[in-house]
C-alpha cells in the first residue's frame, strides 16, 4: 500500500524509497516488496502568486517516510528485508501561464535520503516539466496532466544511474447532484501512465532490475470551492490503485499530481 498526501508532486512516490534503501550486498535475483507505505508531509510556501503576477514562484519541502517489506531469492534461501527510509526533497517550481488553459511548471529539486540497514545517506537531484490543462466541455470538468523528468545520483555509490520519466494523466468529472455546505460536489474516475527510460537498479541483486512503465486508475472527487482544512485547500481528492513492474498498491491523493 502506498499514500501519497499533498501536492509534493516532484517526488517519485513509488521509486525514490527504493532508491534511498540500500540492498547492494544483499545478492538477491528475483526481487518483490509487499507492505509498502509512504507518509509524506507536504510542506510548501508560495512566493509569488500566479494570479496577481505573469509567473509564480514556490519553495516545496516534502519530507517521506517509508516502510516497506523486500522479498527476494538469493543463492541459498529466502530473503526478507524489512526497511524503513526517510527522505527530505527540497525544491523550487515556477508557474508560466501559456494560455487561457495551461500552466507550465518547470522545476528542480535535491533529494537526501537514508534508510534503517546504515548505508548512509544518498543524494538525488532532479529537474523537469509538468504541465496541467483544464477543459469544460459541457458539464463535464477534464484535467489534463503531463510530466517530464530527469534524475540523477550525486553520491560515488554507483548504485543506480541517471534516468528519465515521461507522465501523462487524465482525471474526468462530473456533477455529483449535492452540496458540502455551500460547496457544489463532483466525482469521477482518472487515469495515470508512467513511462521510465535507461532506470536499471543494479543495488537489488546481481540480475538487473530494469523498470520501464507503470500505470494508475481511480476515483476522484472534488468541490467547488475546495475545501479548506487549517488554512490549507484541498480541491482535489483521488484514490487510485497502481500497478507495473515493481510496485502495486492503493494511493490516496490530496491533489491531482501534476
Amino acid at each position: 500500500m502506498l499514500l501519497a498526501f499533498g501536492p509534493a508532486r516532484a517526488q517519485d512516490a513509488d521509486l525514490d524509497p527504493v532508491l534511498f534503501a540500500d540492498l547492494e550486498g544483499a545478492q538477491v535475483q528475483d526481487v518483490t516488496a509487499s507492505s509498502f507505505a509512504v507518509y509524506r508531509i507536504p510542506i510548501s510556501y508560495r512566493l509569488r502568486s500566479l494570479d496577481d503576477h505573469p509567473w509564480g514562484l514556490r519553495l516545496t519541502f516534502p519530507v517521506s517516510f517509508g516502510s516497506y517489506r523486500i522479498e527476494a531469492l538469493n543463492e541459498v534461501d529466502e530473503f526478507i528485508e524489512d526497511l524503513q527510509s526517510v527522505s527530505i526533497i527540497p525544491g523550487v517550481e515556477f508557474e508560466l501561464s501559456a494560455g487561457p488553459r495551461w500552466v507550465l511548471k518547470p522545476f528542480a529539486e535535491v533529494g537526501i535520503g537514508t534508510d534503517s540497514n546504515g548505508g548512509g545517506s544518498d543524494v538525488l537531484w532532479g529537474t523537469g516539466l509538468r504541465a496541467i490543462g483544464t477543459y469544460r466541455p459541457k458539464t463535464t470538468h477534464l484535467t489534463v496532466g503531463s510530466a517530464a523528468i530527469y534524475k540523477e545520483p550525486a553520491t560515488s555509490r554507483g548504485s543506480f544511474d541517471s534516468y528519465s520519466k515521461l507522465e501523462a494523466g487524465l482525471d474526468g468529472q462530473w456533477p455529483l447532484g449535492f452540496s458540502l455546505g455551500r460547496r457544489r460536489a463532483s466525482g469521477g474516475i482518472f487515469g495515470i501512465t508512467r513511462r521510465y527510460f535507461d532506470l536499471d537498479v543494479q543495488r537489488l541483486g546481481e540480475d538487473r532490475l530494469e523498470v520501464e512503465q507503470s500505470y494508475e486508475v481511480g476515483l476522484s472527487f472534488a468541490t467547488d470551492p475546495a475545501i479548506r482544512v487549517v488554512g490549507i485547500d484541498f480541491p482535489w481528492v483521488g484514490l487510485g490503485y497502481a500497478f507495473g513492474e515493481v510496485f502495486g498498491g492503493v494511493r490516496l491523493y490530496l491533489s491531482f499530481p501534476f
